[in-house]
């Protein structure tokens, strides 16, 4: 047991509004103070308590909002433990980080406090989660929300290009589920009667189940 804890850094960003601020920027700005305040590294930290209330009810962030707003700026291969303790979460966070020392299990603990109570904007959760997500609000909350719901927009464009290219061949009379677009006006002309067409346009569908693809730079491409 260490008979002395001290206080050795604390950083604080300006109490405000700041529509335009994120939860996630508004801890980093604090940590790297606290850090500068005490000449520590982040790789000096062995501990972390995070403490915010709001952030599941705007954005809806549960689960693991400290993991998601410190791992953003490079902590995140330490413990970090989330407080959930209305007005007192700060404290309850700052209690716990020196109770860590004070028992000799940990050095160095960070405390941190954050919540972001004004929106220029009407935040994007309901009552009922996220709109559009239904019961899958849960399980996104498992994530880093604000990441994760701009790959399923970003997913759905895709999808929408994909669609609309699609709808286009088909207004041109191809049979674009193949390798080749053009396949269709080829055998039509060559293939003598319907059973034999019906074999070739089958054999046509089942060589391209996969032709559409999210490729690595994100770009809906096609084979």
């Amino acid at each position: 047991m260490s008979e002395n804890v001290y206080i050795i850094g604390v950083g604080m960003i300006r109490f405000a509004k700041l529509p335009g601020r994120t939860m996630k920027s508004m801890t980093g700005e604090s940590v790297e103070d606290a850090l500068k305040d005490c000449s520590l590294s982040k790789g000096d930290l062995e501990a972390a308590w995070f403490s915010n209330s709001g952030w599941g009810q705007s954005e809806y962030q549960h689960c693991i909002r400290g993991q998601v707003a410190l791992s953003t700026h490079g902590i995140d291969k330490i413990p970090i433990t989330n407080v959930e303790n209305a007005c007192a979460g700060g404290s309850s966070a700052f209690h716990n980080a020196w109770l860590s020392v004070k028992a000799g299990v940990y050095n160095v603990t960070l405390a941190v406090g954050t919540e972001k109570m004004y929106f220029d904007k009407p935040p994007v959760v309901r009552s009922g989660g996220i709109p559009g997500m239904g019961a899958m609000s849960g399980f996104i909350a498992g994530t880093d929300v604000e990441d994760t719901l701009k790959m399923i927009d970003q997913l759905k464009k895709q999808i929408e290009e994909g669609n609309k290219q699609a709808a286009k061949e088909k207004a041109n009379g191809f049979l674009c589920n193949g390798r080749s677009c053009s396949h269709e006006a080829i055998w039509n002309n060559t293939t003598p009667n319907r059973s034999d067409r019906r074999k070739k346009s089958q054999q046509l569908n089942n060589e391209s189940l996969s032709a559409v693809y999210i490729s690595s730079d994100n770009r809906t491409s096609y084979e």
